[in-house]
């Protein structure tokens, strides 16, 4: 029974990359976020404040939901009002990390009151269902730990307490708590397809795959919803009992995708295609499945690879920075938090030599950064230019080059540096410095 045991607790809690669930968390904040944030869901929502008392039947989750109110209470156009920007809002804070737990949680809730609303005068489905539960189990997990604000400003804190620069790959952050809700989602997953294959197998057996069933469906819901490729692809007999037999087999054993995840790589691009495909041909909105399926993806594996490829070249572009100044020591934790294929070299003055030709005084003033065709920017340039070596960053760099940028930059940058011993610097670092 121990080891039994000890094998259930491996299975949920072996140590697994934050970067994964981190990656899962904003595809899956994203998606929702954009689709309660768009206006025929607003729209949506007002047209249900206006039907009869006699058609509200709520879900048993909006029950609960509004039971501190009343357990039948029916919000109206005000409170749904409130609820969706205090949801819009919290989905915005969970999407890049700041209170991530605290705000995926109320973005998780608000999601499910407005959903189960919707759904609670006679008509529902399940599409949102299973991004709704992603976003609870995100909540409760260290979602948070890496591509988040959250977990920047932990490590400029811990910069900071240390009066020095930590090093670090954000790459091989794990916590035992990382794994479990990719885990459960892929569950999750599991259980609707699987469940999808039976009634279909209970409900006309082996004969549903006859391509009849599939054609008339997708005829129908291509004409309520106007979509002539739907329209043209049932009238294709052959090709509709191939998708038939590709659905039912796909759903019966998706679960292979969970117990050998190899076989992922089979699953999911087939299934992102499915889902996609019954939108463009049938209207179904399934496209939030597409951003669940971020819980399948190796996505550390994947940096990995193409930081072996692409990243640590031989000559690298040299940050140079005053490793006395907390300023300075902040300013490359947030490059290194973002250097994923680690392109960039961080060397404190301190250890320049003199044989580099370089300016103590002009190096304190201002970041310096040695190019490998031996060039040399510095300050708002230097950064500028560095942008070129961090992807995550290049949505950056048409900023950073729009009109006046050249001339405003480097003023900003010189109003922060000469202002950084007031600002951020109240140890004894900055005082071997002026301004």
């Amino acid at each position: 029974m121990s080891k039994l045991f000890d094998a259930w607790r491996k299975y949920w809690f072996t140590p697994a990359p934050l970067l994964d669930l981190a990656v899962a968390r904003i595809t899956i904040v994203g998606f929702q976020l954009w689709w309660i944030a768009r206006p025929p869901y607003h729209g949506a929502l007002l047209a249900r404040t206006e039907l009869s008392d006699a058609l509200y039947d709520p879900l048993p989750i909006l029950h609960a939901l509004v039971a501190p109110v009343g357990w039948s209470y029916r919000p109206g156009a005000e409170v749904l009002e409130v609820v969706l920007i205090l949801t819009v809002a919290a989905g915005a804070l969970g999407l890049i990390g700041l209170f991530t737990n605290a705000a995926l949680l109320v973005f998780a809730l608000g999601c499910a009151f407005l959903q189960s609303f919707l759904y609670s005068f006679g008509d529902f489905h399940h599409p949102e269902a299973v991004l709704i539960l992603a976003l609870g189990l995100l909540a409760l997990s260290p979602s948070g730990g890496a591509l988040s604000v959250d977990d920047l400003r932990r490590r400029f804190r811990r910069a900071r307490e240390a009066g020095r620069f930590l090093d670090f790959d954000l790459k091989r952050a794990e916590s035992a708590f990382a794994g479990w809700p990719l885990k459960v989602t892929g569950w999750v997953f599991v259980l609707i397809y699987a469940s999808g294959a039976y009634f279909k197998l209970r409900n006309a057996g082996i004969d549903w795959a006859n391509g009849y069933t599939l054609s008339y469906r997708m005829m129908e819901d291509a004409l309520r919803w106007d979509i002539p490729l739907g329209a043209w692809l049932s009238a294709h007999h052959v090709l509709m009992v191939g998708l038939s037999w590709m659905s039912l087999v796909f759903e019966a054993t998706f679960a292979l995708a969970m117990l050998v995840p190899i076989t992922r790589w089979v699953f999911v691009p087939l299934g992102a295609s499915f889902h996609l495909g019954i939108y463009f041909t049938m209207g179904a909105t399934f496209q939030g499945y597409v951003a669940a399926y971020s819980v399948f993806v190796p996505w550390r594996a994947g940096l990995e690879r193409l930081a072996r490829r692409f990243g640590r070249p031989e000559r690298r572009p040299v940050v140079l920075y005053d490793a006395a100044c907390p300023l300075c020591v902040r300013s490359v934790t947030f490059l290194r938090y973002w250097d994923w294929l680690e392109r960039l070299k961080l060397k404190p003055l301190q250890e320049v030599g003199q044989e580099e030709d370089l300016d103590p005084d002009a190096l304190r003033r201002e970041m310096h950064v040695v190019f490998p065709d031996g060039s040399v920017e510095r300050g708002f340039f230097g950064f500028r230019r560095l942008l070129r070596e961090l992807p995550p960053l290049w949505w950056l760099r048409p900023i950073f080059h729009l009109p006046g940028a050249s001339s405003l930059g480097p003023r900003i940058y010189a109003s922060m540096a000469r202002r950084r011993r007031r600002i951020l610097c109240d140890g004894e670092g900055c005082a071997v410095h002026d301004s």
